[in-house]
């Protein structure tokens, strides 16, 4: 193990070059025929990868459950078996096993499909995810100030149309060390020793950051499904590695994270085979090769397009609350590129801000009164 580790820190290696390796040992999940049951956490370290095999498998008959619930991958079951959620997850193991291996009709089939505990909101019980009330919407980028973040380096907005005028943005490569939402995913909550402002809130990893915050919301509304980030890039160099938030900033700049995703310039090609767009074309869960041969050149100083995908949400804005996109180079130890991948990025990025290229969020929204609807 060790030596695969150095192997991806070098860039190359008899595993990491290997793509037959990694083609036999990819999870199918579409060919999964048991009866599953699969239980997740919002910032386990692996994401909500619960919701995202929810949506590769189809089975009949309550054969497919997914539970999925605040908490991290070192704090398993944490919120279940309290009065407003579901049973511990021992109770629930045990009614899966005694239905499926004794055939005892206790009705642990009929429970869910999905049972989500909604980031900043309660437990849901859904017959699919996302929710089919979702409506992808674009949310632009622009340079124009929120007002709302003046400890980032760029405090921009986010909004219904594209800026007006174009505008370019340089990134700063500033590791987001101990003191970030990330790293607590990462290191499976052990970063509670900080306290709450070192677990949930991202601002203190945000001053490095360029951030578009949105106006506050006059009445709630629920995010629900994976989002994008379509995002116009400038790399001076022959590479540049990009880590993006979305985070729920309440009234007292709380921002909490609520998706993250990260991607190399050079891997910006996208399998459309596995991809997922919305009716409008946007892509909502871009699919991106990371086989040896799939690396795209990267030209310095001229503008590229990516796609970034991000992982999944289901999430209550609540009235008064904002969301906030945040744009990083470096998310250290989150995210660790190879060494010749770092060395290639040393001459910096920028976001670009064109009206006629834009750069925008997608996200499936659904508004009003149906949003907190379990």
């Amino acid at each position: 193990m060790i030596r695969y580790i150095f192997e991806g820190l070098r860039g190359r290696g008899t595993l990491i070059d290997n793509d037959e390796y990694f083609r036999q040992i990819s999870p199918r999940f579409e060919d999964i025929e048991i009866p599953t049951f699969v239980y997740g956490a919002w910032d386990d370290i692996f994401g909500p990868a619960a919701l995202r095999i929810h949506r590769r498998i189809s089975m009949p008959d309550g054969r497919f459950q997914v539970i999925i619930n605040e908490g991290y991958h070192g704090s398993p079951g944490s919120q279940l078996g309290r009065p407003d959620g579901p049973p511990r997850l021992d109770v629930l193991q045990r009614a899966w096993f005694d239905k499926w291996l004794k055939g005892i009709d206790n009705g642990i089939d009929r429970y869910g499909p999905v049972t989500l505990q909604q980031q900043n909101g309660g437990w849901h019980t859904l017959e699919t995810y996302p929710r089919p009330e979702a409506v992808p919407q674009r949310f632009y980028l622009d340079a124009e100030p929120s007002g709302f973040a003046a400890h980032t380096s760029l405090d921009g907005s986010l909004g219904a149309a594209a800026p007006r005028g174009r505008t370019e943005h340089r990134l700063h490569r500033r590791p987001g060390l101990l003191k970030s939402p990330t790293t607590s995913r990462l290191m499976s909550g052990m970063t509670a020793a900080l306290g709450t402002s070192g677990l949930k809130d991202s601002r203190y990893f945000e001053r490095g950051a360029l951030t578009f915050t949105s106006a506050a919301a006059t009445e709630p509304w629920v995010i629900s499904g994976p989002l994008n980030l379509h995002l116009r890039t400038r790399a001076n160099g022959a590479e540049a590695f990009w880590v993006v938030s979305v985070t729920d900033v309440a009234p007292d700049g709380f921002s909490r994270m609520l998706a993250e995703g990260a991607l190399l310039t050079s891997r910006r090609a996208v399998d459309e085979a596995k991809s997922v767009r919305g009716v409008d074309g946007d892509y909502l869960s871009p699919w991106h090769p990371t086989g040896k041969g799939q690396k795209m050149p990267v030209e310095p100083g001229v503008s590229t397009t990516l796609d970034i995908d991000l992982t999944e949400v289901d999430a209550m804005i609540k009235t008064g609350h904002r969301l906030r996109v945040v744009i990083s180079a470096a998310s250290l130890p989150r995210y660790i590129p190879s060494i010749p991948e770092l060395w290639a990025s040393r001459h910096g990025q920028s976001v670009v801000l064109d009206p006629d290229q834009p750069s925008y969020l997608v996200a499936p929204v659904v508004i009003g009164a149906r949003a907190g609807a379990a």
